[in-house]
C-alpha cells in the first residue's frame, strides 16, 4: 500500500538474475522502511438544529503528505463526516502539502480515525447545549442502508449504525450513563460514546479452485499475507459451499508458478469482503460442473443432484453418488471446461496464464466476480 519502495526489490532482482526472488523482512524492518500515517490539521464548523440534526458542516484540512504526497487521509476524513453524521449540507476543502519528512501511506483507518477524534467532542457539546441525550443525538444523525455520502453522493451496501445505537440504549447505555461525572475522592468516572467507519472491500477479481483426483479441494489464493492470516478466511468460503471439510482443503499460495488467480493486494480492509465474493463465484462454477458430471454418469439432470460430504448425490436416491475424487478423474477425461482447458474470456490475463498451469489436474472452478454489490 503506497510508499513501500522495498516492494520493487524482488521484481528488480528477479529480472537481473533471471530467476524467482523472495524478499523477507521482519516486522521491525517493515516499519522502519515503510510509511508513516499522514497527519493533518484543520478547522471544522458544525451547525445543529434544535432537534439535534446536523444541518451543516464546513471542513478545511491541511494534509501532510510527506516526501511522496502519500495517503488520502484528508479525503477519507471528509467522506467519513459525510457518511457517519449525514449532514444536510456540507462543504469540504483540503490542501495536501509535500514535506521533507518520512514517506506517508495508509495505516489502519486512514483519515477516519483522526477525524472521529475531532468530531465526537462536537457531538457531546451539542448534546449538552441542546439538552439531548448523548446517544440520542448520535442516533438522530446516524445513516441507514439508504444513506448517501461524499461529493458524488454514492450509496452504501449496508449501514446498521442506528440499530447498534438502539441495542446499546436498551442495554449498556441505560445502565452506565448515570455513572458519568461521579466523583470518588480525586477520581472522576467518565463514560463516553464514539462512532466511526472505514470503507472496505472491492469487487471484480477472479476466483480459482481445483478438486484434485485425491478428492481434496485446492483453493488457489493470490492474496498476500501481512501477518494477520486474513488470506485464509476467504478460502473457507468455497470449502463451505462445496461441502468440503476444512481438513481436506489446501490453500495454494505464495508462488505464481503454482497457478494463482488475479487477486487484490492485501489491504487491511479489503481481503475478506473482496475475495469471499471471488472465491464464492469460483465455487459456484465448480459446483455446477460437479452436478453436470453426475448427471452425465448417473442419469437425470444436473438439478437432480446436490453436494453432501464431499460427494455429488442424487436428491431422491442417495445411493446414486460420485465422490469428489471420482468426479475429478471424470473431469480430466471430459476435458474442455471441466478440467480447465476452456475458461471464461472475461477472467484477467493473470488468471488465464494460471489456467495453463492447473488445467488437466482435476475439476477446475474459475470465475470472475461479476455479482452486484448489495
Amino acid at each position: 500500500i503506497g510508499s513501500y519502495a522495498s516492494m520493487v526489490l524482488p521484481a528488480h532482482f528477479s529480472k537481473k538474475l533471471g530467476r524467482p526472488v523472495m524478499y523477507r523482512m521482519t516486522r521491525e524492518e517493515e516499519i522502519a522502511e515503510g510509511s508513516g500515517r499522514p497527519s493533518f490539521q484543520g478547522r471544522m464548523k458544525v451547525g445543529y438544529g434544535a432537534d439535534g440534526k446536523i444541518t451543516a458542516v464546513d471542513m478545511y484540512i491541511v494534509h501532510d503528505g510527506g516526501a511522496n504526497a502519500g495517503g488520502g487521509d484528508f479525503r477519507s476524513a471528509g467522506n467519513a463526516i459525510s457518511l457517519v453524521y449525514q449532514p444536510e449540507a456540507m462543504r469540504w476543502r483540503g490542501i495536501p502539502v509535500i514535506t521533507n519528512t518520512t514517506p506517508r501511506g495508509a495505516q489502519r483507518g486512514p483519515g477516519e480515525n483522526q477525524i472521529a477524534q475531532a468530531m465526537e467532542p462536537f457531538m457531546d457539546k451539542a448534546a449538552r447545549e441542546l439538552g439531548i441525550d448523548r446517544l440520542a443525538i448520535r442516533r438522530i444523525n446516524a445513516p441507514d442502508s439508504s444513506a448517501k455520502f461524499g461529493s458524488n453522493q454514492g450509496g452504501v451496501t449496508s449501514a446498521f449504525l442506528r440499530d447498534a445505537w438502539d441495542i446499546m440504549e436498551k442495554t449498556w447505555w441505560s445502565q452506565k450513563k448515570g455513572l458519568s461525572g461521579q466523583r470518588n475522592g480525586s477520581k472522576v468516572t467518565g463514560v463516553g460514546l464514539g462512532q466511526a467507519y472505514h470503507s472496505a472491500g472491492s469487487s471484480g477479481f477472479d476466483g480459482l479452485v481445483r478438486i484434485g483426483t485425491d478428492g481434496k479441494l485446492y483453493v488457489h489464493n493470490g492474496i498476500g499475507n501481512l501477518g494477520t492470516y486474513s488470506y485464509a478466511g476467504p478460502s473457507r468460503v468455497p470449502a463451505e459451499f462445496l461441502s468440503v471439510a476444512w481438513e481436506n482443503t489446501v490453500i495454494v499460495r505464495g508462488d505464481t508458478r503454482l497457478g494463482l488467480p488475479n487477486n487484490s493486494g492485501q489491504g487491511g480492509s479489503n481481503t475478506t469482503f473482496t475475495h469471499s465474493r471471488a472465491y464464492y463465484a469460483a465455487a459456484m462454477d465448480a459446483k455446477q460442473k460437479l452436478l453436470e458430471i453426475a448427471a452425465k454418469d448417473l442419469g437425470g439432470a444436473a438439478e437432480d443432484y446436490d453436494l453432501e460430504n464431499e460427494k455429488v448425490v442424487n436428491k431422491a436416491d442417495k445411493s446414486k453418488a460420485l465422490t469428489f475424487a471420482q468426479a475429478a478423474k471424470r473431469a480430466i477425461e471430459l476435458g474442455g471446461k471441466y478440467d480447465g482447458h476452456e475458461f471464461p474470456d472475461e477472467i484477467n490475463d493473470i488468471t488465464k496464464r494460471s489456467m495453463a498451469i492447473v488445467q488437466g489436474q482435476g475439476l477446475i472452478g474459475v470465475a470472475k466476480d461479476t455479482m452486484p454489490r448489495k
